[in-house]
Parts: C-alpha cells; structure tokens; sequence
C-alpha cells in the first residue's frame, strides 16, 4: 500500500459513491464526515517526520480501512 493507492482508491470509488449519496439525500450522513477526519489524521502522520517507516506503513493502511469503510457504507445505505 502506498499513499497513490489512497488517493486512486479516493478518486475512483469515494468520490463517485460520495456524489451520488449526498446529490440524493442533499446531506452529508455524520458518519462519513468522522470516518473522513480519521482517514484524513492517519494520511497526516504518514508525513510526519518523528514517525519510522513501519509506523508510516500502518498508518497508511488505517487510512485506507476508513475510506473503505465509508465506501461501503455510502454504497450500501
């Protein structure tokens, strides 16, 4: 897993299941807005310098499980 993986995986399925749940309710379910904010604090530690490669690896990997997670929630109502 590498970080153009995330945002491959952000860009091809997040994004549309994103769009298309919020275009048809015309909200954003509070679930998604906490799973983002986590996904998005473990991509921060991937760059943070104090960090070794194995602690930048799973953080990378933590990242990944919550955009599936919302994923699959946005997909699946």
């Amino acid at each position: 897993m590498d970080i153009e993986e995330i945002f491959k995986f952000y860009r091809t399925e997040f994004v549309p299941a994103y769009s298309d749940l919020v275009g048809y309710i015309g909200d954003k379910p509070l679930q998604m807005v906490i799973e983002l904010e986590n996904a998005f604090a473990h991509i921060s530690q991937y760059f943070n310098p104090e960090l070794n490669i194995q602690d930048k690896d799973k953080n990378l990997e933590k990242a990944y499980d919550h955009l599936v997670r919302v994923t699959s929630r946005l997909s699946h109502g």
